[in-house]
């Protein structure tokens, strides 16, 4: 069983369990609508229906000790408003309220108004987590380190003061926070961002580098590669990230500072919608490999070659340069604007074949293949190669349009492709 046979056979349970979940919420049986939600501990709209159930059924301090495990939940908050009521906890509910309402005055800045609130529950750290949130807008720091002061166990609270010990230049403190929390992702992202203002380089790097699954302390890594001129340990990152917009935003800059313009625009291909990724188009708009167009074109060739095989002649332009004596720089300009398109589309096949795991190894050996292949000088044998990925992996229909040169090929081709199948290279 591959990869996608396991996910689909997840998807399936799943939906199962949902359905399985609806039929236990219209039949109040909360002993089996538990078992499932115990499954899905992540899935709030799972919880949400297990609390519908304990209302119902009037297992009050049921439902609420399952709603106090999602604080950050508004749904399930209305549910606990509900509950606390039920249970006549009505100081619990008037909480929830001035939770609510302290978000309102932070919004307005309205900075009296949060510190009553804030004075009248010490307890509740998500208010004071607000308020001190609103000295940082407001610039009140004094206040606001005093108030974190009270919470040395709070880690939101904690890298909230970090933040005010760096723009007020404590760095020291900052520091001493984060050497006190190493395992906190967040604090430690702080960490590189300080050291990186700092100058610090090679401490944000060493950093960085401690927490290689958690993206935003790579994004970071790649921005002081980029700074330091380092663009192929940035690329490395960026490609094992293909799915975070702000990585892959970071990988277009290192490959038009390379000049590698064209997986630059793969990159805007895929993001369509990302303005900074689209601006950046502009930066290789001059460039002689690339224009405004998504498919490159250039003056078309023909070869001038001395081979005793015609296989060469099965992709090159049937038009003639005035210049019958200039010559082709790379197998690229040889192509006709049918087969540059067609070789743009194998480019955009190799680039989201990255995405998946299964194919991902594959793909970025055919990709830098293919790259080196458009790039090195003509010869009969790019040519070919350039011909075994064009029908092979995007099924150009060669026949059709050669056909008196087809058979000289498709044969050596077929016996290629055939043992491409069994291999993840070329």
């Amino acid at each position: 069983m591959n990869g996608s046979d396991i996910m689909e056979n997840i998807c399936a349970n799943e939906n199962f369990d949902y359905q399985l979940m609806e039929k236990y919420v219209k039949q109040n049986d909360y002993d089996s609508a538990k078992k499932i939600a115990e499954k899905y501990p992540d899935d709030e709209i799972v919880q949400y229906k297990l609390i519908n159930i304990c209302i119902e059924t009037k297992r009050f301090e049921e439902g609420i000790k399952v709603a106090l495990k999602y604080p950050d939940s508004k749904i399930i908050e209305d549910q606990l408003i509900i509950l606390y009521t039920k249970t006549e906890k009505y100081d619990d509910a008037i909480e929830i309220h001035y939770k609510r309402l302290m978000g309102v005055y932070c919004k307005k800045r309205d900075y009296n108004e949060a510190l009553k609130i804030a004075e009248k529950y010490p307890n509740n750290e998500f208010i004071q987590s607000k308020l001190i949130k609103l000295c940082i807008k407001m610039e009140k720091y004094e206040k606001g380190i005093e108030i974190a002061n009270k919470y040395p166990d709070n880690k939101v609270i904690q890298s909230q003061l970090m933040t005010i010990y760096t723009k007020t230049k404590k760095y020291d403190k900052a520091i001493k926070i984060a050497e006190d929390n190493p395992n906190h992702k967040a604090i430690q992202s702080q960490l590189i961002t300080l050291y990186m203002t700092m100058g610090r380089f090679y401490k944000a790097e060493k950093e960085a580098k401690k927490h290689p699954d958690y993206e935003q302390n790579q994004s970071l890594l790649m921005t002081i590669y980029t700074k330091q001129k380092r663009f192929d340990e940035a690329i490395e990152i960026g490609e094992n990230n293909p799915d975070n917009e702000i990585i892959q935003y970071k990988l277009m800059i290192s490959y038009i500072k390379i000049g590698k313009f064209e997986k630059a625009k793969l990159i805007a291909y895929k993001y369509p919608k990302n303005r900074k990724i689209q601006n950046q188009l502009k930066n290789i708009k001059d460039s002689k490999e690339s224009d405004d167009k998504i498919v490159p074109v250039k003056k078309e060739y023909k070869v001038v070659t001395k081979t005793k095989s015609k296989k060469s002649d099965l992709l090159i332009s049937k038009k003639k340069e005035k210049n019958d004596n200039s010559e082709c720089k790379t197998t690229y300009d040889l192509l006709d604007k049918k087969y540059k398109e067609a070789v743009f589309g194998l480019k955009v096949k190799y680039y989201f074949d990255m995405s998946n795991i299964e194919k991902r190894a594959s793909a970025i050996y055919k990709y830098d293949r293919l790259d080196d292949v458009l790039n090195s000088k003509p010869s009969e044998k790019n040519l070919e190669l350039l011909l075994l990925m064009l029908v092979g992996d995007m099924k150009v229909d060669i026949q059709k349009d050669y056909p008196q040169e087809y058979s000289k090929v498709m044969k050596r081709i077929e016996t290629k492709i055939d043992e491409l199948k069994n291999n993840t290279t070329l």
